[in-house]
């Protein structure tokens, strides 16, 4: 039976089976079993081959009692929120050949001990994302009838022994996410007849494993190898040129190491390779046409983060058509890669800070309905944006810290969309609401953009975070700004913004920044602000506003990390309540017309006194994805010192700083 409702059942299902001594097999996966006995008076179904409850809920320890099941041939028990050790006893099953404990999360035993026991008989075993530890014993050769071996997301530590090479037959070896730190220059082959190390061996997963030293030679020799997972380790020297002759490998994952050299031209001739990803390494040289010669299969194609310099004709045809392109950090420039022309497949790409110095050709707008995901930043492309442009569905595109020129472009089907420092000139559409209903990131700091703030932007009901800083807008800020209220960062600042902040600001309730810092806004703050409880930075500097400091600061923003007021018209006393922010490490109320002493209780400022030694990176709008690049909004600050003003945004959480002069002063 298979997920039949057996959740009312209570414990008494265990004692129902055991009447049945003629017991073949037993199989309720996913059945909602909640509880499962840890002892049984006496053992009658001692014919039971096959026990299969994986995907219950049970919750409880490993039951003992099933060791005793001297029959069992194939044992299930995954996913089951076991918890506790394992008996050494279950190793001593003669016909146990199959033993599934994986995503249990709390399972533990030694394994230097539990690999010890005879497992006579043993051919699959997954033990995988528990808790298991100690290191594989040399006795692990001994388990010779092994097709596969997954100890993944465990806390097992130490070397690979040699004589995992006995292990003849085995298809799949997954170690991935552990402790271990060496693997074997040589392997043992004894009584394999082909004399050859894993002649089997399909699946090689040891990424995320504290890998040191290179690669060994017999990798190159695994003929049958189909996946190559070595990514998160700390393993040097040059990629094997070998293997680049293993005619099944389909996918290969380096990414992450500390890898030199050049690309082998040989892997070129992976004709069944669909998956390369060789990012984060220290490679170079030259990647040419001979390096994708025969590479039909690929889909995905990750060099980011190396020193390659692509050299490849205009007229190169590729025998491939990717869906995921990962470039990042790759000369491809000075002119925008052709070969593109014929990727109409890909929904993913990037080529940030590749070099390229080159207009857009109109061709890649054709592509560019099928991108969900588009990042040109950092390169030196230039001209005109056309005036309609469409990608798929809730696409993120990055064409940032370029000189792109022209009028602000409203592409469809953008959620999360960065044109900052560019050259673009004009005002904002009045109808960006309409084009760009689903955008939830809009960052648009650093151009020529002038007009007024359209108040057609508080329907944008999406967004999340809007950066207009740095550029010419003028007028005042539109009261409809409070229909955003999912807003969590705003920067308004270094434009000519005049009047009030609007009363609707307090509707932004999730709002975790603001930055109106630079421009020409005036009056009192208003008292809805005591509803944005959520503040970590409020910059207010360079203004005009006028008024007491309100008490309510000190009282409502209780996670304010920055309060930043400076060069304002502000008068009276500073109010004893900003020492109730103590989680405050930037207060900066400089050139302001403060009267009266300054409050003992600042003193009281904990994060003020605090060394700060983690640097965390204040980033707002957007999940963090450590593999893709996500667009988000950097937290920055200008901070005095010694008459001069230093930005920070990447050390700022590291940061504490206080001005209450009239020139500047910093602690």
């Amino acid at each position: 039976m298979k997920g039949l409702d057996l959740s009312m059942v209570g414990r008494d299902w265990v004692h129902v089976m055991n009447m049945i001594p003629s017991l073949i097999k037993l199989r309720l996966p996913l059945c909602g079993l909640n509880d499962i006995p840890t002892s049984l008076s006496h053992i009658n179904f001692t014919s039971l081959r096959v026990l299969d409850l994986q995907n219950n809920f049970f919750g409880s320890e490993f039951p003992p009692w099933i060791a005793n099941l001297s029959n069992l041939v194939s044992l299930e028990l995954n996913g089951c929120d076991l918890h506790g050790s394992i008996p050494m006893a279950i190793a001593e099953l003669h016909h146990l050949q199959v033993i599934n404990l994986g995503t249990n999360y709390n399972l533990t035993a030694d394994l230097s001990v539990l690999l010890e026991g005879s497992w006579m008989a043993i051919k699959i075993m997954d033990l995988s994302e528990n808790r298991f530890h100690g290191e594989i014993p040399i006795s692990i050769g001994n388990l010779t009838s092994l097709v596969e071996l997954n100890l993944g997301y465990n806390s097992i530590k130490g070397r690979i022994p040699k004589t995992i090479g006995n292990l003849c037959g085995l298809r799949k070896l997954n170690l991935y996410a552990n402790m271990i730190e060496q693997i074997p220059d040589s392997l043992e082959t004894a009584g394999c007849i082909l004399q050859t190390p894993f002649a089997n061996l399909a699946f090689l997963l040891l990424g995320g494993n504290p890998i040191h030293g290179s690669m060994p030679a017999w990798f190159g020799q695994l003929k049958r190898l189909e996946w190559l997972d070595l990514q998160d380790c700390l393993m040097t020297g040059s990629i094997l040129e070998s293997l680049g002759r293993l005619p099944f490998l389909n996918m290969i994952s380096l990414y992450r190491n500390s890898l030199n050299g050049t690309l082998p031209t040989t892997f070129g001739q992976l004709s069944k390779l669909r998956y390369l990803d060789i990012s984060s390494n220290t490679l170079t040289g030259i990647v040419s046409e001979s390096h994708f010669e025969k590479l039909f299969e690929l889909k995905t194609l990750m060099l980011s983060s190396n020193s390659l310099i692509f050299n490849i004709s205009p007229t190169w045809v590729p025998p491939f058509r990717l869906e995921f392109i990962d470039l990042g950090s790759c000369r491809l420039g000075p002119r925008f890669p052709s070969w593109l022309s014929k990727q109409n497949l890909t929904q993913h790409l990037d080529l940030s800070n590749a070099a390229i110095s080159d207009t857009i050709p109109n061709w890649f707008w054709d592509i560019a309905s099928h991108l969900s995901h588009l990042n040109l930043s950092n390169n030196y492309i230039h001209g005109q944006l056309p005036s309609q442009i469409s990608f798929s569905g809730w696409a993120t595109v990055d064409l940032s810290s370029n000189s792109i020129q022209g009028p602000f472009p409203l592409p469809m089907k953008v959620s999360q969309l960065n044109l900052s420092n560019n050259s673009l000139v004009g005002p904002i559409p009045e109808n960006i609401n309409h084009v760009m209903q689903i955008a939830s990131l809009l960052l648009v700091s650093g151009n020529q953009i002038d007009g007024t703030i359209p108040s057609a932007i508080g329907e944008m009901m999406y967004l999340r975070v809007l950066d207009l800083s740095r550029n010419n807008l003028h007028g005042s800020i539109p009261p409809t700004l409070g229909g955003c209220t999912q807003m969590e960062a705003l920067d308004l600042s270094g434009n000519h913004l005049s009047g009030p902040i609007p009363e609707s600001i307090g509707l932004l309730t999730h709002l975790q920044t603001v930055h109106l810092n630079y421009n020409n806004l005036s009056e009192e703050l208003p008292s809805s602000m005591k509803n944005l409880s959520r503040l970590e930075t409020l910059d207010l500097g360079e203004n005009k506003f006028s008024g007491r400091i309100s008490t309510w600061i000190g009282e409502s923003f209780l996670s304010l990390r920055i309060l930043r007021l400076r060069s304002n018209t502000f008068t009276g006393e500073i109010p004893s309540q900003i020492s109730n922010l103590t989680s405050l490490q930037v207060l900066d109320l400089a050139n302001n017309h403060l009267t009266g002493p300054i409050p003992s209780s600042l003193g009281n400022l904990t994060a003020m006194r605090t060394h700060q030694n983690r640097n965390i990176l204040l980033a707002y709008g957007i999940y963090y994805n450590e593999r893709i690049y996500i667009i988000t909004f950097i937290e920055r600050l200008s901070v005095s010192m010694q008459d001069k003003m230093f930005e920070y945004n990447k050390t700022l959480s590291l940061m504490t700083s206080m001005d209450l002069s009239e020139k500047y002063r910093i602690l």
